[in-house]
């Protein structure tokens, strides 16, 4: 078994992945982290030190990422060859399970408490439980919505007393108002909710109009992104999937504006033409589409099909629900990072451009991959980039 080496910043694996190797880690130190859309430290090792030990009691898969803090030497030794070895023996067989036991329970425990401490507002363990307190306290509560049928756009769906939506989010489902208000506000920026303000009913005395209520449209929306979200979340099996590339949202934007006046076939699909679809991202949002952003989409979990239509010409297929979909999911992640960074979700961000938002992307010291003026950590290593804007 030769000794191999890990950059600063490399992974030496992911949470889910499946274990084959136990890691002998020779010098260097390596931090033991969960990844969700910013690292979330554990524990580090050092020379001396075995990682992947887990497999020993029938473990599977790694419930942790594992990447070098500094260069490290390490050698990899195959879980099959050490279980011949603890099986061989009984006593060394009970105190491998001992041990493995005791370290699985203790690193659950940390787990949990670190899951516990993050201060954020929006923490990722708790985003499927504070959107869906919001989703279901909205669903009991709200009202049909009567539309005017001389305005055009007026096609809201539900209304929920604001006051009574709070309420109801706190006394069932514990959840803060607070934190339904920031919700609120999402919505609001996403245009699936529309604030209705009124004299407030506490203190109609004061003369001064508050929001009273929210209509709604489109909350099955709402309801996928918390399936997806704690479906890929707690599974730990796409984790990257929760973690939104500047680069794909701005071209699945493009995508999503081009199908939204297409009626889609049989299957769900649009058909658009190929060089067409490839200006249209140059001209908005000044992206040179190649085949590894196709790739890159692929690992976003958007599928593209390019074929040729009955004249022979290029043509890019999707599903229209599907990037619809995927794009609100993003733009949600988005603003949850936004909340978690600022504390709040502003209703008055200005938009940026896709042009200066491209002008903002940067590398990774550590690894090289891209990220951009917002981010705290590399998405890829964990890296500390500096501090975010905003």
């Amino acid at each position: 078994m030769s000794t191999k080496t890990l950059k600063k910043g490399e992974t030496l694996f992911k949470e889910g992945d499946k274990i084959t190797h136990l890691f002998f880690i020779q010098g260097g130190q390596v931090q033991a982290a969960l990844i969700r859309k910013r690292p979330l430290e554990l524990f580090s090792v050092t020379a001396n030190s075995f990682l992947g030990e887990q497999a020993l009691v029938g473990s599977l898969t790694h419930t942790f990422s594992a990447y070098a803090l500094s260069e490290v030497k390490y050698v990899e030794i195959p879980v099959d060859l050490l279980k011949q070895q603890v099986e061989a023996s009984q006593p060394l067989k009970l105190i491998v399970k001992s041990l493995a036991e005791r370290y699985k329970l203790l690193l659950s425990e940390a787990r949990s408490k670190r899951l516990e401490s993050d201060s954020s507002p929006c923490p990722d363990d708790m985003v499927s439980k504070i959107f869906g307190s919001f989703f279901h306290s909205a669903n009991q509560k709200a009202q049909k919505v009567q539309n005017d049928p001389k305005v055009t756009d007026a096609n809201w769906e539900w209304e929920v007393d604001y006051f009574v939506l709070k309420n109801y989010a706190q006394r069932v489902f514990l959840e803060s108002p607070k934190k339904i208000e920031q919700v609120s506000n999402i919505l609001i920026k996403l245009k699936l909710a529309l604030p209705v303000k009124g004299p407030n009913p506490d203190k109609p005395e004061e003369g001064e109009d508050v929001l009273v209520s929210l209509k709604l449209r489109e909350m099955g929306l709402l309801q996928s992104f918390i399936e997806f979200y704690q479906y890929y979340y707690f599974k730990a099996l796409k984790p990257d999937l929760l973690k939104v590339d500047d680069i794909c949202f701005q071209i699945v934007s493009v995508f999503d504006d081009l199908g939204r006046s297409i009626e889609p076939d049989k299957k769900g699909l649009i058909n658009l033409d190929y060089a067409q679809v490839l200006d249209q991202v140059q001209k908005t949002k000044g992206i040179s589409i190649k085949s590894d952003h196709f790739s890159l989409l692929e690992s976003k979990g958007v599928y593209l099909k390019r074929a040729t239509n009955s004249e022979g010409k290029p043509i890019l297929q999707f599903e229209k629900r599907e990037i619809h979909y995927t794009l609100f999911f993003w733009k949600i992640l988005k603003e949850i990072d936004k909340w978690n960074i600022n504390g709040f979700v502003d209703l008055e961000e200005k938009e940026t451009s896709p042009m200066q938002q491209n002008s903002e992307i940067k590398k990774c010291p550590a690894c090289g991959a891209e990220a951009n003026e917002s981010q705290k950590f590399c998405s890829n290593c964990g890296e500390k980039l500096g501090i975010a804007k905003g």
